[in-house]
């Protein structure tokens, strides 16, 4: 869970907690208290920080990632602000305490970035999507072949298992797009979310569609798979928020004003 805890008059904290409070509980902790708070711990500086996305890995490491305009985020920071919003990585062990090596990123662009979801790897790779606003990066990679194109451009961002900002790739058409699901297979990215661009990636949107992109991760720099992007277009307007795999398959879930007719699943 995540929430804005004030401290003092005008200073707001992420807070990172693992309690057992409405989850399920697997087989041989039954026996576990469901109302008791396991650990908590603060993530703040001198402005503001809010926690977008928080999962546990399956090594039982939690990772969280938000957004900062705080230029530096310890418990009882002093320093000043930054000149735009930033998204952060940060990586707690099982007891609350943070990864020894790599507690802490935040991706230092120009303009505003915000992190919707991510997803971790076997071997601790972090990657991550939203979107941003920065057209460079003071401390990662831009692929090469990609690059702001205005407004809210969506993109795909690797932290490497060191905490170390690797690449960044911008996924952006004429208009505003933002990416909001992450699904990453081994070779593969799936990327969901929705653009109102007329022409994005490639493809001619018509007014606000859903997309799904497929990024190849074994080429280096990684690269747009062939026949990309998979746009979800309708009469009306398509949203896409999330996506998992089933069955070998993408399933993509957001909302709609639109009547499609491609049949029964």
């Amino acid at each position: 869970m995540s929430a804005l805890i004030a401290r003092g008059a005008s200073l707001a904290a992420a807070l990172v907690a693992l309690a057992t409070a409405a989850l399920p509980l697997p087989a041989g902790a039954q026996d576990a208290d469901p109302t008791t708070r396991q650990w908590h711990n603060y993530l703040g500086g001198p402005g503001d920080e809010r926690i977008t996305a928080m999962r546990e890995t399956s090594n039982g490491y939690v990772v969280a990632v938000g957004i900062t305009n705080s230029a530096d985020l310890t418990q009882d920071s002093t320093g000043g602000l930054r000149a735009t919003q930033d998204a952060f990585v940060a990586i707690y062990e099982d007891d609350g305490s943070p990864y020894p090596t790599s507690p802490l990123s935040v991706i230092e662009g120009d303009g505003e970035d915000e992190p919707t979801a991510f997803a971790v790897t076997a071997s601790g790779d972090v990657y991550i999507v939203g979107r941003t606003r920065s057209s460079s990066f003071a401390n990662i990679d831009v692929v090469p072949g990609t690059s702001y194109q205005g407004g809210d451009d969506a993109f795909l961002a690797q932290v490497d298992r060191h905490g170390i900002p690797t690449w960044i790739m911008y996924l952006g058409g004429s208009g505003d797009d933002v990416a909001t699901g992450l699904v990453v297979l081994p070779g593969a990215a799936y990327i969901t979310g929705s653009t109102n661009s007329t022409t994005f990636l490639g493809a001619t949107p018509d007014g606000m569609d859903g997309f799904v992109v497929k990024v190849d991760l074994l080429t280096n720099p990684p690269e747009l798979a062939s026949g990309q992007p998979t746009l979800i277009s309708g009469s009306g307007s398509d949203e896409l928020f999330g996506s998992t795999v089933h069955q070998s398959k993408l399933l993509v879930v957001g909302r709609t004003t639109s009547s499609f007719t491609y049949g029964p699943p």
